[in-house]
């Protein structure tokens, strides 16, 4: 071997280096050190998305070493567990239902949402999916209420405003997804054997969750707008947060 391909081979190990030392960095932008949440979110995502598009494995990063964790989030409704789902696929992690009994009858209870991976991809599968589901949220309401009113001006009165919301928010779901797998599977985006053996031994016990159920009235219209509001939510490259947004993509 020459001179001058050692020097290359040098050259593209050094770059490597220079690569995965950039990515630890990005990892390592978090809440605890000081980051802001959009901060913390955007870095995470950078991180994500070099690491696909350079094949840099876990091990590289140390990690065998990262601890994998959860990152919890209390789920509003019934519809918004199938978005974390979707979330969760798309951000190298596992989710899973965790129900919180607040008395001893166990006639109170709290449904959480918990994604399971290493804890950048957790915490950026939480931050993502709880915008996801606030836009969605706020966006069938608003659209159930002005297609109740346009359909009982044509004379459907029998229509009720939760069959266009359940309409919406399910259409909704599918934009997203038709986003997100798409760009997983540009940049071959996969959850980490590690993670997928941790959650195996996690979940032995599970006991198995109903389906979710919906009261669809199939308006053509409804669902449309909800498909459409998914992608846009995603392909906008931005989820709104107060006054500041999370780059998706």
């Amino acid at each position: 071997m020459g001179a001058a391909s050692l020097t290359r081979k040098e050259d593209k190990m050094q770059d490597r280096e220079k690569l995965i030392e950039r990515i630890k960095k990005l990892l390592a932008v978090t809440e605890q050190r000081g980051a802001t949440e959009q901060e913390a979110i955007q870095a995470a995502l950078m991180a994500q998305k070099l690491m696909a598009e350079y094949d840099v494995n876990d091990f590289e990063l140390g990690g065998d070493s990262e601890p994998i964790e959860e990152a919890m989030t209390k789920r509003g409704r019934a519809w918004e567990a199938i978005l974390a789902q979707v979330v969760a696929e798309n951000f190298r992690c596992k989710f899973f239902i965790r129900m919180n009994y607040t008395s001893i009858t166990a006639l109170k209870r709290t449904a959480h949402c918990v994604f399971y991976g290493y804890k950048h991809d957790a915490e950026a599968a939480r931050i993502v999916y709880e915008r996801l589901a606030s836009v969605g949220h706020k966006q069938a309401l608003k659209h159930a209420k002005k297609r109740e009113e346009e359909l009982m001006r044509q004379g459907n009165w029998g229509v009720q405003r939760k069959w266009l919301y359940d309409d919406f928010v399910t259409a909704y779901i599918e934009g997203v997804e038709s986003v997100l797998e798409k760009q997983s599977q540009a940049l071959m985006i996969v959850c980490p054997p590690k993670v997928n053996d941790a959650y195996t031994e996690l979940s032995k016990d599970f006991t198995k969750g109903r389906p979710v159920k919906f009261t669809r009235y199939g308006d053509s219209a409804s669902r449309e707008a909800g498909r459409q509001a998914g992608r846009d939510a995603v392909m906008a490259g931005r989820v709104a947060a107060g006054n500041s947004a999370f780059m998706l993509a």
